[in-house]
């Protein structure tokens, strides 16, 4: 878990939030590139891109 800055709306910048890695060492490594998956206790709105 780390803590990444989402941004909200239009707005470029955003408050940290938590985040899971979900890719492996090995991808970052190979792609220089971070698969995250965002982290919410709000269940109660539905977001972009959920199932």
């Amino acid at each position: 878990v780390i803590l990444v800055p989402f941004p909200f709306g239009e707005r470029i910048s955003g408050q940290k939030r938590p985040a899971v890695v979900v890719s492996s060492t090995a991808h970052n490594q190979a792609t220089s590139e971070l698969l995250i998956a965002q982290i919410t206790s709000n269940v109660t709105v539905e977001r972009h891109g959920d199932f």
